[in-house]
């Protein structure tokens, strides 16, 4: 349970920004696939790329620099309350599978 808390404190910090928030919630989310994959367990995403570490890597990079660029366009174009909810759901999308990967290494 450790790492939940450790999870969410980095997640939750007062002030974080999409280029801060949603970088976070992608290496959670990558470091404990990575680390259950590696204790046993097997991808259960079908989407063709992540049965290897690299698209798995190269997956979540992209998504990172599109979901940080379109809350940044967002915010821009005024719609702070569109730049949020996409902030914060993607936080809360791969910060809850970050969470849930810690549960399937014990």
């Amino acid at each position: 349970m450790d790492s939940l808390r450790l999870i969410a404190l980095l997640l939750l910090l007062p002030g974080c920004a999409a280029r801060q928030a949603v970088p976070l919630a992608a290496g959670a989310d990558l470091a404990t696939t990575e680390l259950a994959i590696s204790r046993g367990a097997v991808e259960q995403n079908p989407l063709p790329g992540l049965q290897t570490s690299s698209g798995r890597v190269a997956i979540k990079a992209l998504g990172t620099v599109f979901v940080v660029w379109l809350c940044e366009r967002l915010e821009a174009g005024g719609y702070h309350r569109g730049a949020e909810f996409l902030k914060w759901g993607t936080v809360a999308l791969w910060g809850g599978a970050a969470a849930w990967n810690t549960t399937q290494m014990e």
